[in-house]
C-alpha cells in the first residue's frame, strides 16, 4: 500500500510573490509583527516562519483538490467504459448484457453527470457548504507545521536571505550613508528590516513612512533623506539576490555552451537576461544567434538586453493582439486559422468563416504606431497567401482524413477554401493583365472587391470591434471578403465603410404618420394585429350605444439601417409623444380624428397610440437598431374605421398583383 500521492504544488510558490501578498494583508503583517516581537530573530524569523506556513497550506490543499479531481476522473473512466460496452452490445445488434437493466443504463448516465458536475466546482464536491478542514485536530496540524519549521533550522522551501549580497551593498555604500542606517539600526532595528524587507511599491512606501515616523524628532532631515536613499539601494540588492542566488546562476552558465553569450549573462541584468538564462535557455540562444547575425558585438551585454527587452515587449504585444482579436470578432463563427504564438511569421493571422458566409483574412499590425502605412500581406503578398493557407487547410484535412477515416469536414470549410482559391487566381490574373497604374481600380472591381479594413486592437480601454460586411452573397454567386489592417485614431479602431444600408427608392413595409410628418419603415420583418372583443352584458336592453366592440393591439417587429438609424429613432419617439399629447391631425379635423395614422398592407388605422417602443442594438448586426412598436387602436364612435379596413383590402390587393 502507498500512501496519498503529494502534488507539493507549494514550491512552485515565488517567494518574493509570498512576501508581497503578506505585506499587502493587515492580518498577515500583524501575525509577523506578533512573531518578530516574540522571537529572538526577529523580522527575518516571522518572515521565514510565514513562508514556510503558505507554501505547506498550499502543499495541503492542493492534495486534497487533485487527489479528489483524480478520483473522479478514474471514476469518470469507469462509468464511461460501462455506458460504451453497453452501447456497443446493442448497436452490433445484441440485446442488453445479461443483468442490466434499462434503468441500470440510466443511473450510470446520471452518476456520469454528478461526477462532471462535482469535478467542475472542486470545493463544493469535496465538502458541500461546510467549512474546508485540513485536520481533525487543528491544534495537533500547528504543531506539526511548526516542528517541520524547526527541523529545517528555520530555513523555509527555498527562500534564503541573501545576506551576503546585502552586506556588499552596505559595504558599498558611502560612509554618511551607512552612519545614517547604523543610527537607524540602534534606534528601530524591526522597522528598520521591514523597510528593507517589504516587497512591492506600496508595501515600501508604508515601510518607510512607518520608519520615519518611529524616528522622527531623533534624525535631522538630511540624515532622513540619506537613510531612504540606503534603504532603497538595500532593498534593490536584496531583491536582486532572492532573484538569482549564486547556486542557480552556476548551474544557468553551465548549460550555455557559447562563451560570449555565457560572459554576456554573468555580468548581464538579473531581471532580463539572467532570469531567460534560468527559465529559457533555448529562446535566449535563439535570441543571441539574432542579435549577432544582425550586426551585435560578443562584448556588448546593454545592446543584447535591449534587445532582448525589444523583442519581448513587441512579441507579447503581437500575441496579445492575437488572442484578443480572435475573442472579440464576434462575426467570425468558425476559425480556421486561429491565434498562435508565432507572431513573427510572414503571411496572415487570423482566417475565419462569419455567420453570414463571408471568409475573413486578418492581419494584426502595429499597436503603438498612429496610423499603419501598409499592410503587405493583404496587398502585395495577398494572393501567395491565400494560396498558401488554403493549401495547409486542404493538408490539415488530409491529415484528419488519414487518422480517422470516418472523418468529414464542414461543408463551409471546403466551400471557404474553393472561394480562396478562386479569389487567389482572379486577382494573379488581373494583377498580370493590369498595368500598374490601373491594378488597384481592376483588383476592386474583382469578384470581391478590395480588401476591407480590419480591426487593428489598440488597449487603451477599447477593444476590437467587429467590421461590417455587405449582405451574404446571393444563390449561386461566390463572393470573397478580406480583411487587413489599415490605419486607426489612437483611440479607436478604424472601421471599413459600413455595408448596412438601407435602398429607399422601394415602398416602405409600414408608415406613421400625425398628419403631418410620415415617418416611413422600409424593414419591417413582422406584423402582428390582436383583437380583443367584449362580450355583451347579461341582462342588458334593446338600446346599444355606439362604443368601440373591440380592442385593437398592432406590433411592428423591424429593424432600423444605416447611418440614419439614430435619426429615425428620435422621429419615433418623438411621434410616440405626440400621439398622447395631441397630434396636428387632431387639430386640423377639429377633434374628428386623433392619435397618429398607421398604413400598412394588412391594416389602416387613425386613432392610434404608441403603448411601447423597444430598441435593440447587438454587436452582431452593424449599423442596426432591432426595433419593437406596439400601437394600440384608440377610435372615435364612427364608422371611419370599418371604411379605412374595406380601403387597406385594396392597398393589400394592389400590393400583392405589383409585387411590393
Amino acid at each position: 500500500m502507498t500512501g496519498p500521492r503529494r502534488f507539493r504544488a507549494g514550491r512552485f510558490l515565488d517567494a518574493a510573490a509570498v512576501h508581497a501578498a503578506a505585506d499587502a494583508n493587515p492580518r498577515l503583517r500583524r501575525f509577523m509583527r506578533t512573531i518578530a516581537e516574540h522571537s529572538e530573530a526577529g523580522e527575518v524569523r516571522s518572515r521565514r516562519l510565514l513562508e514556510h506556513l503558505i507554501r505547506r497550506i498550499v502543499d495541503d490543499v492542493g492534495d486534497l483538490h487533485l487527489g479528489n479531481a483524480l478520483n473522479r476522473l478514474e471514476r469518470i473512466a469507469v462509468l464511461r467504459d460501462n455506458i460504451a460496452a453497453i452501447l456497443d452490445h446493442v448497436l452490433e445488434g445484441g440485446t442488453l448484457p445479461e443483468g442490466v437493466r434499462v434503468a441500470t443504463l440510466g443511473e450510470y448516465f446520471d452518476q456520469l453527470s454528478t461526477e462532471m458536475r462535482e469535478l467542475s466546482r472542486p470545493r463544493e464536491g469535496i465538502v458541500g457548504d461546510a467549512p474546508l478542514r485540513l485536520a481533525d485536530d487543528a491544534g495537533a496540524y500547528a504543531d506539526s507545521l511548526l516542528r517541520e519549521f524547526e527541523a529545517g533550522g528555520g530555513a523555509a522551501g527555498r527562500h534564503v536571505e541573501p545576506a551576503a549580497i546585502v552586506g556588499d551593498a552596505f559595504r558599498a555604500m558611502p560612509a554618511d550613508r551607512q552612519a545614517a542606517l547604523r543610527r537607524a539600526a540602534e534606534l528601530e532595528p524591526a522597522a528598520l528590516w521591514r523597510a528593507v524587507a517589504a516587497e512591492g511599491e506600496a508595501g515600501k512606501r508604508t515601510a518607510v513612512a512607518d520608519l520615519e515616523t518611529r524616528l522622527g524628532g531623533r534624525l535631522t532631515p538630511d540624515e532622513l533623506a540619506r537613510l531612504r536613499t540606503a534603504v532603497d539601494d538595500l532593498g534593490r540588492a536584496r531583491s536582486r539576490g532572492l532573484q538569482m542566488s549564486d547556486a542557480r546562476l552556476a548551474d544557468a552558465l553551465a548549460r550555455i555552451g557559447d562563451p560570449d553569450l555565457r560572459a554576456v549573462v554573468a555580468g548581464g541584468d538579473v531581471w532580463l537576461t539572467q532570469q531567460l538564462a534560468v527559465h529559457n535557455p533555448e529562446a535566449l540562444a535563439t535570441l543571441w544567434r539574432r542579435f549577432r547575425d544582425g550586426g551585435g558585438r560578443a562584448d556588448d551585454g546593454p545592446g543584447f538586453r535591449a534587445y532582448l527587452r525589444h523583442d519581448m515587449v513587441t512579441y507579447g504585444r503581437g500575441v496579445l493582439g492575437e488572442y484578443s482579436a480572435a475573442f472579440s470578432l464576434s462575426s467570425i463563427e468558425l476559425f480556421l486559422k486561429g491565434p498562435d504564438a508565432n507572431v513573427k511569421v510572414a503571411g496572415t493571422d487570423l482566417v475565419g468563416i462569419g455567420h453570414d458566409g463571408w471568409v475573413w483574412l486578418v492581419d494584426d499590425k502595429s499597436h503603438r504606431a498612429t496610423s499603419v502605412s501598409g499592410v503587405s500581406a493583404l496587398t502585395d503578398n495577398l494572393v501567395a497567401n491565400l494560396r498558401r493557407d488554403a493549401a495547409d487547410f486542404r493538408d490539415a484535412i488530409a491529415r484528419l482524413q488519414r487518422d480517422d477515416p470516418g472523418f468529414s469536414p464542414d461543408p463551409r470549410v471546403l466551400d471557404a477554401i474553393s472561394r480562396m482559391e478562386d479569389a487567389a487566381a482572379e486577382i494573379d490574373r488581373i494583377n498580370r493583365r493590369g498595368s500598374a497604374s490601373t491594378r488597384p481600380a481592376r483588383i476592386s472591381a474583382a469578384p470581391g472587391g478590395a480588401p476591407a479594413a480590419a480591426a487593428r486592437h489598440q488597449r487603451r480601454g477599447r477593444g476590437p470591434r467587429d467590421h461590417p460586411g455587405p449582405a451574404r452573397p446571393g444563390p449561386g454567386r461566390r463572393t470573397h471578403r478580406y480583411a487587413g489592417a489599415a490605419a486607426t485614431h489612437r483611440r479607436a479602431l478604424s472601421m471599413a465603410i459600413t455595408s448596412s444600408f438601407m435602398r429607399y427608392g422601394t415602398v416602405p413595409s409600414a408608415i406613421i404618420s400625425d398628419g403631418v410628418l410620415p415617418i416611413p419603415l422600409w424593414a419591417v420583418t413582422a406584423i402582428s394585429l390582436a383583437q380583443t372583443y367584449h362580450l355583451p352584458p347579461i341582462g342588458s336592453t334593446a338600446h346599444k350605444a355606439i362604443v368601440a366592440t373591440h380592442d385593437d393591439t398592432i406590433t411592428l417587429t423591424g429593424v432600423l439601417v444605416g447611418a440614419e438609424r439614430y435619426a429615425w429613432k428620435f422621429a419615433l419617439e418623438t411621434m410616440a409623444e405626440a400621439s398622447k399629447r395631441g397630434t396636428a391631425l387632431a387639430a386640423y379635423s377639429g377633434g374628428k380624428f386623433g392619435g397618429l395614422i398607421l398604413v400598412t398592407s394588412m391594416t389602416i388605422r387613425t386613432d392610434m397610440q404608441v403603448q411601447s417602443l423597444t430598441f435593440n442594438a447587438s454587436a452582431a448586426r452593424r449599423d442596426v437598431l432591432d426595433t419593437t412598436i406596439t400601437l394600440v387602436h384608440v377610435p372615435r364612435p364612427s364608422l371611419l374605421g370599418k371604411l379605412l379596413d374595406v380601403a387597406s383590402i385594396g392597398v393589400g390587393a394592389l400590393a400583392d398583383g405589383l409585387g411590393n
